[in-house]
């Protein structure tokens, strides 16, 4: 299951961010604008865009300090999780495999998993020794075609007579590729 716009009413990435540093978000808006526009115009990839606006955002902030802020975060916008979600989990929880699938970071929405009791696969941010954010991701940004190959690796998927996803974004639909149902915008309609 995808997490923004589907489990979660809204960004969270864009939530956060400006959560944890009102200014910095402001401004990160001012850096991202013309890459964003060229973005639009395919004249340069909606990844370096995200780099950008997590440089901007998180970077030189502590492993620490970003996964407390990340848990006052989910206490203020726990409200935000679809109702629709947790009626829906509520009654299949016993019966299927369910798992969150993000191009946002752990950082915060761990606690949102582990309130959910969900397994969670997301971006991750890149730390230097010092445990300070590099204000990039490391590894693979969880998005489209990535959700695909990251369940397609953990999971067998031939143990599985059906196998239902839930997304709210064009990116998301390439998890069709491997699913038996795919619900669109269903919970946040």
């Amino acid at each position: 299951m995808d997490f923004d716009g589907t489990i979660y009413n809204g960004d969270s990435m864009l939530d956060f961010a400006r959560f944890l540093n009102l200014k910095r978000y402001r401004f990160s808006f001012l850096v991202i604008a013309i890459p964003y526009a060229l973005s639009l115009l395919n004249l340069i990839s909606r990844n370096k865009v995200k780099q950008l606006f997590i440089k901007t955002n998180f970077k030189d902030y502590s492993e620490t300090i970003l996964n407390q802020k990340g848990v006052e975060f989910f206490k203020e916008n726990k409200h935000k999780i679809s109702p629709a979600f947790l009626d829906y989990i509520a009654v299949n929880s016993e019966n299927h495999t369910a798992i969150i699938l993000s191009g946002s970071c752990q950082e915060w929405l761990l606690p949102f998993s582990e309130f959910l009791k969900l397994p969670l696969y997301s971006t991750q941010l890149s730390y230097n020794a010092d445990q300070l954010c590099l204000g990039n991701w490391k590894g693979k940004n969880i998005i489209g075609r990535e959700k695909v190959e990251l369940v397609k690796k953990k999971f067998n998927l031939k143990e599985f007579d059906e196998i239902i996803a839930f997304g709210d974004s064009k990116s998301d639909k390439f998890l069709e590729e491997i699913c038996t149902t795919f619900h669109f915008r269903y919970f946040l309609k």
